[in-house]
């Protein structure tokens, strides 16, 4: 029996390999400019958080994706911005954002165009199950994906970087771990 590969060959790319999605130049120098007015520096790396996602239960605690970028900044070689868009606004409201903002680069997204630049320039992705995650892989962005009740067997983002992070429910996931995971993801 003659099994295809499950991904075609792309662009000189063997069969089997996945290929990675390619955002524009329009919109890469449109997220340097998003990045540079947040205060990020054009030439230094940062990992893109996204802390939302389509279901409540789905997300880890925005306490902990606090904690979690604290951390990472504390590390000093990266910087760290939180992307969030509607939905995120409307659940969590002004009073969690603000003082968010007061902390770490945020930028409220609108366009899918502007979070595909921004993805394609950061060091590594971290969020839940959710559709920036998924984006994030499929342009070749190291992606840590946060799984609580979702199976990550059929859920989870496809690509060539991605780790799964999973606990018995999101809470439950340890900001520890998930620094670790991050560790694994940009220095295998």
């Amino acid at each position: 029996m003659d099994m295809k590969p499950l991904v075609a060959a792309h662009e000189g790319q063997p069969a089997g390999v996945l290929p990675v999605w390619r955002v524009s130049a329009e919109h890469q120098a449109a997220a340097r400019g998003d990045a540079a007015r947040l205060g990020l520096e054009d030439e230094r790396p940062f990992v893109l958080v996204h802390p939302g996602s389509g279901g409540r239960i789905k997300c880890w605690p925005l306490e902990d994706f606090i904690s979690f970028a604290r951390r990472v900044r504390e590390c000093g070689d990266v910087g760290v911005l939180f992307v969030v868009g509607e939905a995120e606004i409307d659940r969590w409201g002004e009073d969690a954002l603000g003082p968010l903002a007061e902390s770490f680069p945020l930028l409220r997204c609108g366009e899918l165009t502007q979070l595909a630049g921004l993805l394609a320039r950061a060091k590594a992705c971290v969020g839940n199950d959710s559709g920036p995650s998924h984006l994030a892989a499929a342009l070749g962005t190291p992606t840590l994906a946060l799984f609580g009740v979702t199976n990550p067997v059929h859920f989870a983002p496809v690509g060539r970087t991605v780790r799964v992070v999973q606990g018995e429910t999101m809470a439950a996931i340890e900001v520890e771990r998930v620094l670790a995971e991050l560790d694994a993801l940009l220095h295998p």
